[in-house]
């Protein structure tokens, strides 16, 4: 009926909750109607925003207008483009703080070697483990050393919808698990999954633990 009114408060008066309506609903409901003495508008939390006020005045005005609108959260670990910012930690700590992460990587570029490797460097903070919830699935990798494509996130999803009960599937370049996982959790298949670099390697068993799958997969060293 869409009858919720976002742009107001839901206000709480002791044990009672006075929830916003747009309209009196048509249909008998066991709550006392009232109409709100004042309002009281909702306010929507936009980071961005509250990144730009933080800053304004604390860098310089060429740093501001670079301010990045977009980034990648993994975890409690923040990927940045930060091309042509001259204090990059200053930006870097309000970012941190603002999104609630503990580290920032800078994305200077690419992919490199057989291993993957992601070309990030560490602005902010020191830890850069972490573990990313997505689907319902636990990944737990280090953002420094692991490449993570947050835009294959719709092909996890349906790889685990094409994988049935019982069938056996086997992962080449399996990484961490991207797709394994789904497919081993959701899927309920059988998976070989295979990969070459040793640090995700050891990622990758320890995924298939987090998610209570070893009797489902196969981690092979190699690809």
């Amino acid at each position: 009926m869409n009858l919720l009114d976002d742009s107001r408060k839901i206000k709480r008066y002791g044990n009672k909750v006075e929830i916003p309506v747009f309209d009196i609903p048509h249909i008998e409901i066991p709550f006392e109607i009232i109409e709100q003495e004042e309002y009281i508008p909702r306010k929507i939390f936009v980071p961005f925003e509250e990144i730009r006020e933080r800053l304004k005045g604390k860098i310089s005005s060429a740093d501001f207008n670079k301010l990045p609108r977009k980034w990648e959260k993994f975890g409690d670990v923040l990927v940045l483009k930060l091309e042509g910012i001259k204090e990059k930690r200053k930006v870097a700590e309000v970012y941190a703080s603002v999104l609630q992460c503990k580290a920032v990587l800078e994305d200077v570029g690419g992919i490199e070697g057989i291993y993957r490797k992601p070309k990030f460097e560490l602005i902010y903070g020191k830890d850069t483990e972490t573990i990313h919830v997505e689907n319902g699935i636990k990944y737990k990798f280090d953002v420094a050393r692991i490449m993570f494509s947050s835009g294959n996130i719709d092909e996890r999803i349906r790889m685990a919808r094409v994988a049935k009960e019982n069938e056996t599937v086997v992962d080449m370049f399996a990484g961490i698990g991207y797709f394994t996982l789904p497919i081993a959790v959701y899927g309920r298949a059988k998976v070989f999954a295979c990969e070459i670099n040793p640090v995700a390697f050891e990622y990758l068993k320890e995924n298939i633990r987090l998610n209570n799958v070893d009797d489902k997969v196969t981690p092979l060293l190699g690809d």
